[in-house]
């Protein structure tokens, strides 16, 4: 497979759903930080270059001075993240023509999701690959369970109505697109990047088409102590 693919990992959360003063991409998982574990990841991912690594501004000086670390897991640069997830995948994607100009390929990827496994990325890359630049490729979950919209907030809202699940899918990263596709979807949609809340929608309105791969269900995004507890059990 061709060296011509280059991953995006943002991690610039703060984490407040996480109680303490570490912020989530360092919490421990099995002894080693969460970011630790998904970069190792991102670095075995066929094809890849390297990664373009979006961090809280407070952290950017701090990550470039680890020479050792940045080579250990194959950090392209590490560029500051931006207000809100897709400002933070924006700001890696603007790097990629200055550290990885041979990239055909994008793969972006939550800092925060480190269970993803080796297989999965493979599948979804492959399936990407295989669209021919017509589009891009998700993990994906189809949804399981009975599915209601509710009028009302928190408490007890009430039930409008059950929706049919055939069809739904639960989306996850990695998520991989041909890099001319994500950076004029990113261009088009200017400032309504903050209103999505995944990559390929971005790619949706810039017309590009969406497969999706089965991924595991055990990759969860860590936001919460009940996710830091289950992601703990995988990994004891």
């Amino acid at each position: 497979m061709p060296r011509d693919l280059v991953c995006l990992c943002p991690a610039a959360g703060l984490g407040t759903r996480l109680p303490g003063r570490k912020r989530k991409t360092w919490r421990l998982l099995g002894g080693i930080p969460i970011l630790d574990r998904t970069l190792s990841l991102l670095a075995a991912a066929p094809g890849s270059i390297g990664t373009l690594l979006a961090v809280h501004p407070e952290e950017v000086d701090r990550l470039r001075r680890r020479k050792a670390w940045l080579r250990r897991h194959r950090i392209l640069a590490v560029v500051a993240g931006g207000a809100h997830r897709q400002a933070s995948v924006r700001e890696a994607l603007r790097r990629v023509p200055a550290v990885a100009p041979q990239a055909r390929w994008v793969l972006v990827h939550d800092g925060v999701r480190p269970l993803v496994t080796r297989q999965a990325i493979r599948g979804v890359i492959r399936a990407a690959r295989t669209s021919h630049g017509a589009g891009g490729a998700t993990l994906a979950l189809p949804v399981a369970e009975t599915v209601k919209r509710s009028r009302g907030g928190a408490g007890a809202p009430l039930v409008l109505k059950t929706v049919p699940r055939d069809g739904l899918w639960t989306i996850q990263t990695p998520q991989v697109f041909p890099r001319a596709l994500l950076e004029r979807a990113y261009r088009r949609a200017g400032s309504r990047i903050s209103k999505a809340t995944d990559d390929c929608q971005i790619a949706e309105w810039a017309g590009g088409r969406i497969w999706l791969v089965i991924g595991p269900r055990w990759n969860l995004k860590i936001t919460t102590p009940q996710d830091l507890r289950i992601a703990s059990a995988f990994t004891s």
